[in-house]
């Protein structure tokens, strides 16, 4: 079996450690440092599609598939596996959502995630969690 990515996954992995190499290397330590994602980068990534790969574009996601998702995650993880993971964990939120949810429960939920209200907390003693649409706990 032969297997190798598309056009379309290729330029997916390149985009994305692009963008690593660019925004999140630089400040790697310091994310670390603080425990904290900075607010204007969280919405950068937003709006670059990374919390919103695997919502439908009807939802205002990419549609993306899982394996574009994986390598969203590798090439961003290039640059800092600390915000890649903050990534995945609100790209993970969102599966049961996207697979099972009702039309009502993702016209509520998914938006507000690809937009970067909806991004997975992150929690640090000296910070407030990042506001999402549901509760966590």
């Amino acid at each position: 079996m032969h297997f190798e990515f598309s056009e379309a996954e290729q330029e997916i992995a390149r985009e994305c450690r692009e963008y690593a190499a660019e925004k999140l290397a630089p400040i790697d330590a310091q994310v670390d440092r603080e425990e904290w994602v900075p607010e204007d980068l969280r919405l950068d990534m937003a709006r670059h599609g990374f919390t919103a790969r695997i919502i439908p574009p009807e939802h205002g996601g990419l549609g993306g598939t899982v394996t574009d998702l994986c390598l969203q995650q590798e090439n961003l993880a290039y640059g800092s596996i600390t915000v890649a993971s903050s990534v995945m964990a609100t790209n993970l939120c969102l599966v049961p959502i996207v697979s099972w949810g009702s039309e009502e429960t993702r016209s509520r939920y998914l938006p507000p995630s690809g937009t970067g209200g909806g991004w997975a907390p992150s929690v640090s003693p000296s910070r407030t969690p990042a506001p999402t649409p549901w509760p966590c706990p």
